[in-house]
Protein backbone atom coordinates (compact mmCIF):
# COMPACT_ATOMS: atom_id res chain seq x y z
CA UNK A 1 0.00 0.00 0.00
CA UNK A 2 2.76 2.39 0.57
CA UNK A 3 4.63 1.62 -2.06
CA UNK A 4 1.39 2.08 -4.52
CA UNK A 5 1.17 5.64 -2.91
CA UNK A 6 4.67 6.25 -3.52
CA UNK A 7 4.27 5.49 -7.10
CA UNK A 8 1.47 7.51 -7.36
CA UNK A 9 3.30 10.21 -5.92
CA UNK A 10 6.09 10.44 -8.24
CA UNK A 11 3.66 10.18 -11.23
CA UNK A 12 2.23 13.31 -9.84
CA UNK A 13 5.35 15.15 -9.53
CA UNK A 14 6.12 13.99 -13.39
CA UNK A 15 2.44 15.22 -14.49
CA UNK A 16 2.98 18.66 -12.82
CA UNK A 17 6.41 19.70 -14.43
CA UNK A 18 4.55 18.54 -17.66
CA UNK A 19 2.32 20.93 -17.13
CA UNK A 20 4.26 23.50 -16.31
CA UNK A 21 6.63 22.95 -19.22
CA UNK A 22 3.77 22.81 -21.71
CA UNK A 23 2.40 26.09 -20.29
CA UNK A 24 5.29 27.81 -20.31
CA UNK A 25 5.76 26.87 -24.21
CA UNK A 26 2.49 28.30 -24.67
CA UNK A 27 3.05 31.28 -22.58
CA UNK A 28 6.49 32.09 -23.73
CA UNK A 29 5.12 31.92 -27.22
CA UNK A 30 2.91 34.59 -26.57
CA UNK A 31 5.83 37.14 -24.82
CA UNK A 32 7.45 40.29 -25.84
CA UNK A 33 10.50 41.24 -24.92
CA UNK A 34 11.70 45.01 -24.95
CA UNK A 35 14.33 45.69 -26.72
CA UNK A 36 16.81 47.11 -24.01
CA UNK A 37 16.24 43.62 -22.48
CA UNK A 38 17.42 41.61 -24.91
CA UNK A 39 21.44 40.74 -25.23
CA UNK A 40 23.00 41.42 -28.71
CA UNK A 41 24.23 37.66 -28.82
CA UNK A 42 20.55 36.87 -28.83
CA UNK A 43 19.58 38.43 -32.02
CA UNK A 44 22.67 37.06 -33.76
CA UNK A 45 22.32 33.44 -32.63
CA UNK A 46 19.38 32.97 -33.33
CA UNK A 47 18.39 31.46 -29.92
CA UNK A 48 14.60 32.07 -28.21
CA UNK A 49 14.82 33.12 -24.87
CA UNK A 50 12.17 35.35 -24.29
CA UNK A 51 12.16 33.86 -20.68
CA UNK A 52 15.70 35.46 -19.73
CA UNK A 53 14.85 37.27 -16.87
CA UNK A 54 13.46 34.44 -15.22
CA UNK A 55 16.32 32.22 -16.42
CA UNK A 56 19.11 34.06 -15.34
CA UNK A 57 17.21 34.30 -11.99
CA UNK A 58 17.13 30.43 -11.84
CA UNK A 59 20.98 30.41 -13.08
CA UNK A 60 22.06 32.43 -10.31
CA UNK A 61 20.45 30.11 -7.82
CA UNK A 62 21.89 27.25 -9.21
CA UNK A 63 25.29 29.14 -9.52
CA UNK A 64 24.84 29.40 -5.31
CA UNK A 65 23.80 26.31 -4.80
CA UNK A 66 26.76 24.44 -6.11
CA UNK A 67 29.18 27.19 -4.58
CA UNK A 68 27.91 26.60 -0.95
CA UNK A 69 26.51 22.45 -1.70
CA UNK A 70 27.80 21.05 -4.40
CA UNK A 71 30.96 21.33 -5.49
CA UNK A 72 32.35 21.44 -1.26
CA UNK A 73 30.44 17.66 -1.34
CA UNK A 74 32.32 16.82 -4.53
CA UNK A 75 34.78 17.88 -2.99
CA UNK A 76 34.55 15.95 -0.04
CA UNK A 77 33.34 12.91 -2.14
CA UNK A 78 36.73 13.31 -4.48
CA UNK A 79 38.99 12.87 -1.26
CA UNK A 80 37.00 10.21 0.34
CA UNK A 81 36.63 7.58 -2.91
CA UNK A 82 39.35 5.95 -4.12
CA UNK A 83 39.77 6.04 -7.95
CA UNK A 84 39.21 2.56 -8.59
CA UNK A 85 35.85 2.66 -6.67
CA UNK A 86 35.15 5.94 -8.45
CA UNK A 87 35.62 4.36 -11.74
CA UNK A 88 33.41 1.43 -11.05
CA UNK A 89 30.59 3.78 -10.05
CA UNK A 90 30.93 5.61 -13.11
CA UNK A 91 30.63 2.30 -15.45
CA UNK A 92 28.05 1.31 -13.20
CA UNK A 93 25.78 4.70 -13.45
CA UNK A 94 26.72 4.81 -17.25
CA UNK A 95 25.61 0.88 -17.46
CA UNK A 96 22.37 1.85 -16.33
CA UNK A 97 21.97 4.38 -19.10
CA UNK A 98 22.68 2.21 -21.79
CA UNK A 99 19.13 0.94 -21.09
CA UNK A 100 17.51 4.17 -22.50
CA UNK A 101 20.31 5.35 -24.71
CA UNK A 102 19.32 1.67 -26.57
CA UNK A 103 15.31 2.12 -26.53
CA UNK A 104 16.25 6.26 -28.04
CA UNK A 105 18.20 4.56 -31.24
CA UNK A 106 15.13 1.94 -31.47
CA UNK A 107 13.26 4.85 -31.45
CA UNK A 108 15.27 7.12 -33.84
CA UNK A 109 15.07 4.09 -36.09
CA UNK A 110 19.03 3.37 -35.49
CA UNK A 111 18.37 -0.49 -35.22
CA UNK A 112 22.47 -1.20 -35.76
CA UNK A 113 23.48 1.51 -33.04
CA UNK A 114 20.48 -0.17 -30.95
CA UNK A 115 21.99 -4.00 -31.27
CA UNK A 116 25.65 -2.19 -30.49
CA UNK A 117 24.64 -1.14 -27.23
CA UNK A 118 22.62 -3.98 -26.35
CA UNK A 119 26.08 -5.71 -27.00
CA UNK A 120 27.21 -3.46 -24.60
CA UNK A 121 24.50 -3.68 -21.97
CA UNK A 122 24.42 -7.85 -22.28
CA UNK A 123 28.88 -7.70 -22.11
CA UNK A 124 29.01 -5.28 -19.26
CA UNK A 125 25.94 -6.73 -17.05
CA UNK A 126 27.80 -9.96 -17.44
CA UNK A 127 31.59 -10.37 -17.90
CA UNK A 128 31.28 -6.52 -16.12
CA UNK A 129 30.15 -7.66 -13.12
CA UNK A 130 26.84 -5.58 -12.70
CA UNK A 131 28.18 -2.78 -15.43
CA UNK A 132 31.21 -2.01 -12.59
CA UNK A 133 33.88 -3.22 -15.34
CA UNK A 134 33.41 -1.71 -18.77
CA UNK A 135 34.37 -4.75 -20.64
CA UNK A 136 32.41 -3.59 -23.97
CA UNK A 137 34.62 -0.64 -24.99
CA UNK A 138 37.86 -2.48 -25.34
CA UNK A 139 36.55 -4.70 -28.20
CA UNK A 140 35.15 -2.26 -30.15
CA UNK A 141 31.52 -1.51 -28.53
CA UNK A 142 31.97 2.37 -27.86
CA UNK A 143 29.42 4.06 -25.72
CA UNK A 144 26.83 6.08 -27.58
CA UNK A 145 24.42 8.64 -26.35
CA UNK A 146 20.70 9.24 -27.02
CA UNK A 147 18.08 10.83 -24.73
CA UNK A 148 14.60 11.27 -25.09
CA UNK A 149 15.34 15.17 -25.88
CA UNK A 150 17.22 14.00 -29.25
CA UNK A 151 14.20 11.78 -30.13
CA UNK A 152 11.45 14.69 -30.13
CA UNK A 153 14.18 16.36 -31.78
CA UNK A 154 14.55 13.59 -34.96
CA UNK A 155 10.53 13.54 -34.65
CA UNK A 156 10.70 17.16 -36.01
CA UNK A 157 9.58 18.68 -32.52
CA UNK A 158 11.25 22.15 -32.08
CA UNK A 159 13.41 22.72 -29.39
CA UNK A 160 11.28 25.90 -28.11
CA UNK A 161 12.62 28.49 -26.00
CA UNK A 162 15.56 28.11 -23.84
CA UNK A 163 15.07 27.18 -20.41
CA UNK A 164 17.37 26.88 -17.25
CA UNK A 165 15.70 24.14 -15.23
CA UNK A 166 16.36 24.35 -11.38
CA UNK A 167 19.02 21.93 -10.42
CA UNK A 168 19.72 20.46 -13.76
CA UNK A 169 20.74 23.69 -15.34
CA UNK A 170 20.34 24.43 -19.14
CA UNK A 171 17.89 22.99 -21.07
CA UNK A 172 14.91 24.07 -23.86
CA UNK A 173 11.05 22.93 -23.78
CA UNK A 174 11.49 19.94 -25.56
CA UNK A 175 14.46 18.80 -23.78
CA UNK A 176 12.27 19.70 -20.02
CA UNK A 177 9.62 17.54 -21.99
CA UNK A 178 12.05 14.67 -22.52
CA UNK A 179 13.55 14.87 -18.93
CA UNK A 180 10.14 13.94 -18.06
CA UNK A 181 9.87 11.23 -20.33
CA UNK A 182 13.43 9.92 -19.09
CA UNK A 183 12.70 10.30 -15.33
CA UNK A 184 9.51 8.42 -15.59
CA UNK A 185 11.56 6.10 -17.66
CA UNK A 186 14.14 5.71 -14.95
CA UNK A 187 11.69 5.04 -12.33
CA UNK A 188 10.03 1.89 -14.09
CA UNK A 189 13.70 0.03 -14.75
CA UNK A 190 14.89 0.65 -11.39
CA UNK A 191 11.87 -0.95 -10.04
CA UNK A 192 12.45 -3.64 -12.68
CA UNK A 193 15.99 -4.05 -11.15
CA UNK A 194 14.63 -4.01 -7.80
CA UNK A 195 15.59 -0.83 -6.66
CA UNK A 196 12.03 0.37 -5.95
CA UNK A 197 12.15 2.16 -2.30
CA UNK A 198 12.06 6.00 -2.69
CA UNK A 199 15.93 5.67 0.24
CA UNK A 200 17.67 3.83 -2.66
CA UNK A 201 16.60 5.78 -5.59
CA UNK A 202 17.03 9.39 -3.74
CA UNK A 203 20.51 7.76 -2.80
CA UNK A 204 20.89 7.17 -6.55
CA UNK A 205 19.84 9.88 -7.85
CA UNK A 206 22.83 11.83 -5.18
CA UNK A 207 25.40 9.21 -5.97
CA UNK A 208 24.85 10.33 -9.28
CA UNK A 209 24.69 13.73 -9.27
CA UNK A 210 28.41 13.54 -6.84
CA UNK A 211 29.96 11.39 -9.32
CA UNK A 212 28.72 14.02 -12.15
CA UNK A 213 30.13 16.83 -10.12
CA UNK A 214 33.48 15.63 -9.16
CA UNK A 215 33.84 15.00 -12.85
CA UNK A 216 34.12 18.62 -13.35
CA UNK A 217 36.02 19.66 -10.51
CA UNK A 218 39.00 20.51 -12.83
CA UNK A 219 36.66 22.50 -15.11
CA UNK A 220 35.36 24.93 -12.77
CA UNK A 221 37.34 27.87 -14.70
CA UNK A 222 36.60 26.94 -17.81
CA UNK A 223 33.28 29.87 -18.26
CA UNK A 224 35.29 31.85 -16.45
CA UNK A 225 38.58 32.20 -18.75
CA UNK A 226 36.16 32.56 -21.63
CA UNK A 227 36.02 36.19 -21.39
CA UNK A 228 32.12 35.77 -21.98
CA UNK A 229 28.90 36.77 -19.66
CA UNK A 230 29.00 33.08 -18.12
CA UNK A 231 24.97 32.92 -18.68
CA UNK A 232 25.16 33.33 -22.28
CA UNK A 233 28.29 31.00 -22.59
CA UNK A 234 26.82 28.09 -21.18
CA UNK A 235 23.14 28.95 -23.35
CA UNK A 236 25.26 29.22 -26.77
CA UNK A 237 27.17 25.87 -25.87
CA UNK A 238 24.51 24.01 -24.46
CA UNK A 239 22.28 24.93 -27.41
CA UNK A 240 24.83 24.44 -30.12
CA UNK A 241 25.67 20.84 -28.72
CA UNK A 242 21.92 19.62 -28.51
CA UNK A 243 21.33 21.00 -32.11
CA UNK A 244 24.90 19.17 -32.77
CA UNK A 245 23.21 16.02 -31.08
CA UNK A 246 19.88 15.68 -32.91
CA UNK A 247 21.64 15.91 -36.46
CA UNK A 248 24.15 13.53 -35.76
CA UNK A 249 27.00 15.89 -36.66
CA UNK A 250 29.10 15.98 -33.88
CA UNK A 251 32.14 15.68 -35.10
CA UNK A 252 31.69 18.38 -37.68
CA UNK A 253 29.92 21.27 -35.48
CA UNK A 254 31.92 23.48 -34.54
CA UNK A 255 32.49 23.34 -30.63
CA UNK A 256 32.37 26.12 -28.07
CA UNK A 257 35.25 24.99 -25.74
CA UNK A 258 38.10 22.43 -26.27
CA UNK A 259 36.09 20.13 -23.70
CA UNK A 260 35.67 16.34 -24.30
CA UNK A 261 32.49 14.50 -24.76
CA UNK A 262 32.66 13.30 -21.64
CA UNK A 263 33.08 16.74 -19.90
CA UNK A 264 30.58 17.96 -22.13
CA UNK A 265 27.70 15.68 -21.56
CA UNK A 266 28.78 16.62 -17.17
CA UNK A 267 28.49 20.02 -17.73
CA UNK A 268 25.25 19.76 -20.26
CA UNK A 269 23.37 16.85 -18.69
CA UNK A 270 22.81 13.22 -20.25
CA UNK A 271 20.56 10.30 -18.93
CA UNK A 272 21.78 9.04 -15.94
Amino acid sequence: MLRTFSEKKWVTRLCLLSFVLIGTAGCSGQASVKPDETPSSQASSGTSDPLEPLNRGVYRFNDVADRYVMKPAAQAYDNVVPTPIDSGIDNFIANLGDILVMVNELLQFKPVDASKTGGRLVLNSTLGLAGLIDVATPVGLKKTREDFGQTLGVWGVGEGPYLVLPFLGPSNVRDGAGFVASAYADNEILKELGIDSDSERWGLALLTALNVRQSLLGLDDVVANSGADPYIFMRESYLQRRRSQVQDADQTAPQPTNLSEDEEDAIFGDDF
